[in-house]
């Protein structure tokens, strides 16, 4: 997550919320793709022959309608 403050404004660093995952073994990953404007986890699926609910599953995705460009994510 990137946060850019606006011109002047300042971000108290209580207001940042801390993001823990439990890593993903690089042995879990047959593949990495990285996020491509106009994609989401379901045709990534259909590319590698995975079903979007276990690359999600698999990057700890809770709503696999939300990724973003740029994302790295592990292919089982």
């Amino acid at each position: 997550i990137i946060i850019t403050p606006i011109s002047g404004t300042s971000i108290p660093a209580t207001a940042i919320p801390t993001i823990t995952s439990t890593p993903i073994p690089s042995s879990a990953c047959r593949y990495y793709h990285i996020v491509q404007p106009g994609e989401n986890l379901f045709r990534i699926g259909l590319r590698y022959g995975v079903s979007y609910s276990e690359i999600a599953r698999i990057n700890q995705i809770s709503d696999p309608t939300r990724i973003s460009i740029g994302q790295k994510l592990c292919i089982p």
